[in-house]
């Protein structure tokens, strides 16, 4: 167990971790993150390409931040959480691994408030990420600015005021927003383009 706080402790914790995460960022990096959206317009290539692009920002820009994080390997509570992803990566998950996504015909969208410790990823195995090298932007992203996990822990999602505190980089957004909206790419779930995942 984790010490306790309030969300405002959590929020001021978070404040200084996000301002030294985004001073030891290099200014050529944030340009270059700034011009994301640009280049993937500019860029003429298949929707996977671009998705591959994304991701690649995303881990420059989080490359910075393990000393900012309380994320640690082993912890596994966002991996109960919904991992909202588009079609484009459940194709690429289902390229890299061999196991084929199901083919939605309409986006879903599934009350936040359904998931717990008994919803894992089908892709977590013995609280490690099995396809981690191509795991979806949302998981890229999600990192807790808190000094600790006291609320990513099961119990406290639902307290007043629950939130994990998470760094934001509008370009990564943006662009992987404009990527699925041009591609007319389908939005579910994880569990629902992967409602079973073999295991080894």
């Amino acid at each position: 167990m984790t010490q306790s706080r309030t969300p405002e402790e959590t929020r001021e914790n978070a404040q200084r971790n996000y301002d030294a995460l985004m001073a030891k960022i290099p200014v050529e990096v944030h340009r270059r993150e700034e011009r994301l959206v640009a280049e993937l317009r500019a860029l003429n290539a298949k929707p996977v390409a671009k998705l591959v692009r994304i991701y690649k920002s995303a881990e420059t820009l989080f490359s910075y931040a393990s000393d900012h994080v309380a994320c640690r390997k082993g912890c596994a509570y966002c991996c109960h959480l919904a991992i909202q992803i588009s079609q484009i990566e459940a194709d690429n998950i289902g390229a890299k691994t061999g196991i084929v996504p199901i083919k939605l015909q309409r986006s879903i969208n599934r009350d936040p408030y359904s998931f717990s410790e008994k919803t894992p990823c089908p892709f977590l195995k013995e609280n490690q990420c099995s396809i981690y090298e191509h795991r979806p932007l949302i998981c890229r992203v999600h990192v807790n600015l808190d000094i600790d996990a006291y609320w990513c822990e099961y119990d406290n999602w639902r307290k007043p005021g629950a939130s994990v505190p998470e760094p934001t980089f509008h370009s990564l957004t943006n662009a992987y927003g404009e990527l699925n909206e041009k591609a007319h790419a389908v939005m579910a779930d994880i569990r629902d383009f992967f409602p079973t995942v073999p295991d080894g």
